[in-house]
């Protein structure tokens, strides 16, 4: 019988583990990646970092500094502009597949914008992906994706 329990619980885990899924562990959650920005005239390259908590599979205080593209209507000058969201005091738990997204509005440099964010334990590497959308008269935009480790703090 021991026998039989056993062999039923690996049919049961290694599909799992051979699609490549990623088991979550609690612990803070971060990255951070390399990008070309043009804050003023010079262009040069510089860090967007990313990070979150995760505890009972509910992920909580996300935080990122991200790069994203303005245009202002009035002057019609182009440039990039950090978003910086130092602590989010949104949850949202994991579903099945390891995914929790949630929307909102933030507020960074006197800019304020819908961000939706998206982390993903579904596949072989975890990510934590921020998408933006900013302004009236200046109108910013980003996505950034990260690949993210356990204990990694930007």
């Amino acid at each position: 019988m021991i026998g039989v329990a056993v062999l039923a619980a690996s049919v049961l885990v290694l599909p799992a583990a051979s699609e490549g899924r990623f088991v979550p562990r609690d612990g803070t959650w971060g990255g951070f990646k390399w990008t070309v920005a043009c804050f003023t005239v010079d262009c040069g390259r510089t860090m967007e970092t990313g990070y979150f908590e995760l505890r009972s599979r509910v992920v909580r205080e996300v935080g990122y500094n991200v790069v994203i593209a303005c245009y202002n209507r009035e002057t019609r000058q182009s440039y990039d502009r950090y978003f910086t969201v130092d602590e989010s005091r949104v949850t949202a738990r994991l579903n099945g597949n390891g995914v929790a997204r949630f929307s909102q509005r933030k507020t960074s440099d006197f800019r304020s914008g819908q961000v939706r964010t998206t982390v993903d334990f579904s596949g072989a590497r975890p990510t934590l992906e921020v998408v933006m959308e900013v302004g009236r008269f200046e109108v910013c935009n980003g996505r950034t994706t990260f690949r993210v480790q356990r204990g990694e703090l930007p």
